[in-house]
């Protein structure tokens, strides 16, 4: 009956002729193949593979369950080649991580024959110091033997440390590391290392620090060795390793030796072993890297260690985005935290801005999360401290300033007017002036015209990016500070019919209980099209060197009549109207 489920079937009992096709494959290439496993949809198979010159090398070739659509494994255990090998499963590198390597298509002996060649040449280049060759084989990428070490840490645990850290050139000492709980259902701790210190003697480095850590870290008993660890991901094995390499180290100072061997005697310490690794990619690429080691006393008294995750923390966050460098020395005011804008506050901080001031009135509720980044922890707060938390406290180098307000509020309240220092007029100019850009995310017409005019005053760029009813579509607009055109001739292109109007849906709105205020219906995915535009179009207005925007107004639709459609923008270059009254300069 078409569509009836199968029972389940291993691979090589959906593709029989497949498996036969494999092993043909290797008697091909003058290899001998036996099994050794067949067992729950794994297949393992030991291959005496003959080599140049005579000799044979002995492979294990598992494959994967999902096999041919998922690579397989090959380990040579007889091999020890120090770099493209697992220096404890002996599994080859044969091909990188990347998508698109596997080839489906390919029987493994193929696989085999076509890329081993490659690793044992490239391995003997290295060995004989011919870098150049060496690197027209392999990727020319550092392989960090700490990554291997550390390849079974225990679960949620995690250590930050900076990259760059000054250690000294001793051999072992003491470390200042700091730690808090992470997650109440589970053993786990977020720690710090915040300095590696000798065992004796002044070290005036100073103390790493993440800004915004908050409170409640304590300071864990912690110190670390320099060395280099046995092949093992066990970690009492290499808490023994550490505890043995020490010991050669106390004739010389016992006292030292000591203190360093006391921290252990703790219900719960830390050993750091600082040990060679790759750190760059080629004949000079050696340095020091970290591997962690948690030690916890059970309730019988019993000492067990675990490997913990290190996560080092470069100078340069945002390496991984080169795009985006244009922001890291701007300072953006952001005017709306709503459902565009908390999500453009959330990528300029992802993406590494300068500075971000966040500026809106409204409170957290409940029913925002449905289009909003953040969720029950911060419900009843106002957006602009809760955004301010959360980017501090997942982003801490990038400074976030909340200033709850309201843009062109007015009163009859006189006392209102004399409790006030500074008028909010001269206060949102103030904010301008010190900005690089301003954007508007308050989807409020009066918003748009009155920050339009306040940054063509101060000659700063404005981006204003707003969704229409039902989140059917939306419109960004760029306006740089000599912009030629202004706001006021966007809005007579529209009334003349001169410009593309976005989607909208009539009925997308609705007025939630206990709110006096409607809102427009539309779910966050399609809501951060318009915010991710945002985004760009401020990179664009910010960096001296992008002259590919061909567009200076962008409008989005997602449906086209009641037929939801691709996310679909349009670009437009923008002139000014010829009965446009407002202030232009010459």
């Amino acid at each position: 009956m078409p569509g009836r489920p199968k029972d389940h079937l291993s691979w090589w009992e959906r593709f029989p002729r497949l498996l036969e096709r494999e092993l043909d494959t290797f008697g091909r290439h003058g290899a001998t193949s036996k099994e050794v496993m067949r067992r729950s949809d794994l297949l393992i198979l030991e291959v005496t593979w003959p080599l140049e010159g005579g000799d044979d090398l002995l492979l294990r070739v598992g494959f994967s369950p999902l096999h041919p659509f998922c690579r397989p494994s090959v380990s040579a255990p007889g091999l020890d080649l120090g770099r493209h090998q697992h220096p404890i499963t002996k599994g080859l590198c044969l091909i990188t991580q990347e998508s698109g390597q596997w080839d489906p298509s390919q029987p493994i002996a193929d696989f085999i024959a076509e890329q081993l060649p490659q690793v044992l040449e490239a391995v003997a280049h290295r060995a004989a110091g011919r870098w150049e060759e060496a690197a027209a084989l392999e990727e020319n990428t550092p392989d960090a033997i700490s990554a291997y070490l550390g390849a079974d840490p225990e679960d949620h645990s995690v250590i930050h440390f900076k990259i760059d850290q000054p250690v000294p050139k001793n051999r072992m000492g003491l470390a200042d590391i700091i730690a808090q709980e992470r997650f109440a259902e589970a053993p786990a701790f977020e720690a710090i290392l915040q300095s590696a210190k000798p065992l004796r003697g002044p070290w005036l480095a100073g103390k790493f620090s993440i800004p915004h850590a908050g409170t409640g870290w304590n300071s864990v008993p912690a110190r670390w060795i320099r060395m280099q660890p046995p092949a093992t991901t066990d970690a009492n094995v290499l808490l023994a390793a550490a505890e043995e390499a020490a010991s050669y180290s106390a004739a010389l100072d016992r006292r030292s030796h000591e203190a360093w061997r006391a921290i252990a005697k703790a219900d719960l310490s830390i050993t750091a072993i600082r040990l060679c690794e790759e750190v760059e990619y080629g004949a000079d690429g050696m340095g020091e890297g970290w591997l962690f080691i948690v030690a916890r006393r059970d309730r019988e008294g019993r000492m067990a260690a675990s490997v913990v995750r290190g996560a080092g923390i470069p100078n340069d966050l945002q390496v991984r985005v080169p795009s985006a460098g244009a922001l890291r020395d701007k300072k953006v005011l952001l005017i709306g935290c709503g459902a565009i804008g908390s999500f453009v506050a959330c990528e300029l901080a992802r993406a590494g801005v300068g500075g971000l001031t966040l500026f809106d009135k409204d409170v957290l509720e409940p029913g925002n999360s449905v289009r909003w980044p953040l969720g029950r922890n911060h419900w009843g707060l106002s957006k602009v401290l809760a955004l301010q938390l959360h980017l501090s406290r997942e982003y801490p180098w990038i400074p976030v300033t909340p200033i709850r307000g309201t843009i062109g509020g007015s009163t009859t309240d006189e006392n209102e007017i004399k409790e006030s220092s500074k008028g909010p007029a001269a206060e949102l100019e103030g904010l301008i002036r010190a900005a690089d850009i301003v954007i508007d995310a308050t989807a409020s017409d009066e918003c748009w015209y009155a920050l339009a005019f306040l940054c063509r005053e101060a000659e700063k760029p404005l981006a204003i990016g707003y969704a229409t009813e039902g989140a059917a579509g939306g419109v960004v607009i760029a306006l740089p500070g000599d912009a030629p055109f202004c706001l006021s001739c966007v809005s007579r292109h529209w009334k003349d019919g001169t410009l593309p109007q976005p989607a909208m849906d009539p009925t997308g709105t609705v007025l939630p209980v206990g709110c006096n205020q409607p809102t427009f219906t539309g779910g966050g995915f399609d809501l951060q099209e318009v915010s991710l535009q945002v985004v760009r179009t401020v990179l664009s207005l910010v960096d001296d060197d992008d002259d590919d925007r061909d567009w200076d107004m962008a409008v989005l639709s997602h449906r086209k009549g009641k037929r939801r459609i691709l996310p679909d923008w349009t670009g437009q270059r923008l002139e000014r109207h010829a009965g446009c009254t407002c202030e232009q300069r010459e």
